[in-house]
């Protein structure tokens, strides 16, 4: 099954990524990409793997929980859609862009944008 994503989801691992290195830089980059790596794949594959989110009470709406963080996500019928990535003692915000919905057909492709966007970022906050 795909696994699609919102664009913005690409700046909630950002934040995770920046709240990380400001403790621990050197496991910042590796702990956001293997987040990604690791819940893309599982969706992938299981996409009612994980537990519905309570605040929702709706069977669509499920979330996995990676260490501190709630990644939730909806069910769709052809697809998985990545809905929100925040601290587990945050309470969920799912919701539904469909105009910046983008559709990542690899894990690789994904992985690569990641980290792209991830290496432009820091080099922008580096020249500032």
């Amino acid at each position: 099954m795909k696994v699609r994503g919102l664009i913005k989801r690409l700046n909630d691992l950002q934040n995770i990524r920046n709240y990380i290195a400001e403790n621990n830089p050197q496991t910042a980059d590796r702990f956001v990409i293997d987040l990604y790596d690791s819940v893309t794949k599982q969706l992938g594959q299981f996409p009612r793997l994980g537990r519905i989110i309570p605040e929702r009470g709706d069977p669509d709406f499920r979330e996995i929980i990676r260490g501190s963080y709630r990644v939730m996500y909806r069910v769709k019928r052809n697809f998985v859609e990545v809905q929100s990535v925040i601290h587990s003692k945050r309470l969920s915000r799912c919701y539904e862009d469909s105009s910046s919905i983008q559709t990542f057909h690899t894990l690789s492709s994904t992985r690569i944008l990641l980290v792209i966007t991830i290496a432009f970022r820091i080099e922008k906050t580096n020249a500032v």
